[in-house]
């Protein structure tokens, strides 16, 4: 695989560009305590969930904060991850996500 990239970028050129693709999922029902832009958050759930350091590419929340009801505890989080078999262990052992 990494073969091929390196043939790839030599063809087309050294600004080329190669993406791994990620995948995504919903975590439901998130404390609205974690907060996505803080750069521990991330690294506070791969511990918690026992994840490689570069599995969580980022978090973020469906619905922007300002547009929250009065008195909400808990939100809907999108979490991209890296790789697909991380994306399948984290759906089949659960995530922990502050605290829950």
């Amino acid at each position: 695989m990494v073969q091929e990239m390196a043939d790839f970028i030599k063809h087309f050129g050294e600004s080329t560009v190669i993406k791994d693709k990620m995948t995504s999922f919903i975590a439901e029902y998130v404390p609205i305590a974690h907060n996505p832009e803080a750069l521990g958050e991330n690294r506070e759930i791969k511990q918690e969930t026992r994840l490689s350091p570069k599995s969580i590419v980022s978090t973020r929340w469906i619905k922007q904060v300002m547009r929250r009801a009065a008195g909400q505890c808990t939100a809907h989080l999108i979490i991209r991850l890296q790789f697909p078999k991380v994306a399948n262990q984290t759906i089949r052992d659960a995530l922990i996500v502050a605290g829950k």
